[in-house]
């Protein structure tokens, strides 16, 4: 639901197009509004289309103020990281651990559910309740030493959220 562009100022032509259209669909991109067409190939005429789509893409976004275009359906932002867009939107964390900052995780999506991959980055044990970004599940904790499978049988499902005390 959410792209973020690269730092900078430079687009082909067809990726501002496809842009364009995944953004009247319902995308919200962040980025750098572009300004040339990188390359010689039909460089002057292809910049000038470049800005026109840009200039309505980009349209409001020129002061500290407005932050957020809505264009089409969807949305073009500038001037505010993707943290400050999903608060904004009122977006949970998808992982978060209590008194922790040494827990990492990777979160896939499979057809039949979800796995997080949740690491240990220091020597020093973790013993607390870790937070998902799921509801209507049973989580379970997989060893990927042993291969054991454990069910949680305790756990909160609360408001999109399920939390898990987690050794």
């Amino acid at each position: 639901s959410l792209l973020i562009l690269p730092d900078q100022t430079h687009m082909p032509l067809a990726v501002l197009k496809k842009l364009e259209m995944m953004v009247k669909k319902g995308a919200t991109i962040i980025g750098k509004k572009p300004i040339v067409v990188p390359g010689l190939n039909n460089n002057v005429e292809n910049t000038r289309k470049l800005t026109s789509i840009a200039d309505h893409m980009w349209e409001n976004l020129v002061g500290e103020e407005e932050k957020i275009n809505e264009y089409g359906k969807g949305r073009v932002v500038y001037g505010m990281t993707a943290t400050e867009l999903l608060q904004l939107d009122k977006v949970e964390k998808d992982f978060t651990c209590a008194n922790s900052n040494e827990l990492d995780y990777i979160h896939r999506q499979f057809a039949n559910g979800d796995a997080y991959f949740i690491r240990n980055k220091s020597e020093m044990k973790y013993s607390g309740n870790v937070t998902f970004r799921q509801s209507g599940k049973f989580p379970e904790l997989w060893d990927p030493s042993s291969g054991e499978q454990l069910k949680i049988k305790s756990f909160k499902d609360k408001k999109g959220l399920t939390t898990v005390q987690l050794n």
